[in-house]
């Protein structure tokens, strides 16, 4: 009925024109670098078939709750940037621009820091809260939980390499985080063939935790990499990590990340709690680690409105 009244048009590419060429020629790159993350995870899928029965489960599973802060928090501040960085750079606006950039990443920190150690913290709870239904075992849980935690290690980098790529993007250049993210591939399939070779001599357990871990070691190389880039193009002007903010932040995350280790529940469940007991204990440990981390971060004078971007 909309094609017939001539409101649904089909899109056409006009390959003549100018615009449209330099749309699909950025598109490419960009396309590339944004999904590393994604392709090596589906690395990790085809080596950890390689691996005893249930590796790839155990990495999906524990792949799904990175993927939640990382889409919520990472992505999400990646799209609202991306214009407004790109009106600085085209009003030769270098100073908001780089202001807008950091404030971006400490924000970004500001997320990733306490997601990282919570999940790392309450890996059993959370596990066997969510997965430990009919088949799921607890062994299950045990190998899910080892590879939550490499994944964790890696989740302040897979969010960071979101805001970092949009600022290259913002700039139009598409080549550069296309040559970083080959790096980084090609880093996590050396890895992970690494990993294979030692595991088909002597097969041991928590080997997909190790192909998960390399995924992490390579979205922080990557970070590295386009953090050195961009200072050297005077865009980044302090260390992303190391400043004296994010400096508190990690300290608050400890903070949080030991009381909760203290006083929280981080056992996985047994088979007979029931899914309301589970959901219950599973959202008191959130809320008590919530409280804890910005009351540290009020306690070292962190106000959050300097986040504001």
């Amino acid at each position: 009925l909309m094609y017939k009244l001539g409101f649904l048009k089909l899109p056409k590419v006009n390959f003549n024109n100018a615009g449209s060429m330099k749309i699909i020629k950025l598109m490419v790159p960009a396309m590339i670098g944004t999904a590393a993350v994604q392709i090596n995870l589906l690395i990790d899928t085809i080596v950890a078939s390689l691996l005893i029965t249930g590796s790839i489960s155990w990495l999906y599973f524990s792949d799904r709750l990175i993927e939640l802060p990382l889409a919520v928090f990472g992505i999400a501040i990646s799209i609202v940037i991306l214009p407004v960085l790109s009106e600085h750079f085209q009003k030769e606006n270098s100073h908001q621009y780089s202001d807008t950039l950091t404030k971006s990443i400490k924000l970004a920190f500001l997320i990733a820091m306490p997601s990282m150690l919570g999940l790392i913290a309450l890996s059993g709870t959370i596990t066997s809260a969510l997965y430990m239904y009919g088949s799921f075992s607890a062994m299950d849980v045990k190998m899910t939980m080892l590879s939550l935690v490499t994944y964790s290690l890696g989740l302040p980098a897979f969010i960071l390499i979101k805001i970092l790529v949009t600022a290259f993007y913002s700039r139009q250049d598409t080549r550069t985080p296309v040559i970083y993210s080959l790096v980084g591939i090609s880093i996590n399939i050396i890895s992970n063939l690494s990993v294979l070779y030692f595991y088909l001599k002597n097969p041991f357990e928590g080997a997909h935790a190790l192909i998960a871990l390399a995924t992490s070691l390579s979205a922080w190389i990557q970070v590295s990499l386009m953090s050195i880039k961009l200072k050297s193009l005077n865009i980044i002007k302090d260390n992303i990590i190391f400043n004296i903010l994010s400096l508190k932040v990690i300290v608050s995350s400890v903070i949080m990340f030991f009381l909760i280790f203290l006083y929280g529940n981080v056992t996985p469940f047994e088979d007979h709690t029931n899914a309301y007991e589970r959901a219950g204990t599973l959202l008191l440990n959130i809320t008590y680690g919530a409280i804890v981390f910005f009351i540290s971060l009020r306690i070292f004078g962190v106000k959050l409105n300097s986040y504001k971007i």
